[in-house]
């Protein structure tokens, strides 16, 4: 199964969707429900979260909240859905209300191994796809900020 699919099945089970607008008290909240999962939490034999994992995680949530701060609203740079999954933390990232138009999908496994996935849907419906695994975390915040940038020019 992919990383994607276990996301979305684990985000139905433990009903990591957080509010909208998100706000940065839900996503330290839902991190910590994650730190606190016990080994096999998905009933297939997943390990428990690694607390390093989300600890960041979270740092790379504050780092981009830190870069659009001054917006008036600046809920705009922080993560929609937040779902563990077999050894790492998957984080969501999507402005656009229809599902999968303009998405980032990012992915931490841990020893500073980021990964990413990025939707993009142009005016005519042609959708296009980029991605990449083993960033480093400074190569990830730039594709996090690089998104938010693209998708506020783009209201």
């Amino acid at each position: 199964m992919s990383a994607c699919a276990t996301r979305y099945r684990i985000r139905t089970m433990l009903e990591m969707d957080l509010p909208n607008p998100p706000n940065l008290q839900d996503i330290y909240a839902t991190l910590r429900t994650i730190d606190n999962l016990p080994d096999n939490w998905d009933s297939y034999g997943a390990p428990a979260p690694n607390p390093l994992h989300t600890s960041m995680v979270w740092q790379l949530v504050m780092d981009v909240a830190t870069r659009f701060i001054n917006l008036v609203d600046h809920q705009i740079s922080l993560p929609r859905h937040i779902a563990p999954y077999h050894g790492g933390i998957g984080l969501e990232w999507g402005m656009d209300p229809t599902p999968f138009r303009n998405a980032l999908e990012v992915d931490y496994s841990g020893t500073n191994q980021w990964g990413y996935l990025r939707i993009a849907t142009n005016p005519n419906g042609k959708r296009t796809y980029k991605e990449s695994e083993d960033l480093n975390y400074e190569e990830i915040l730039e594709v996090v900020t690089q998104y938010v940038k693209d998708q506020l020019d783009a209201h």
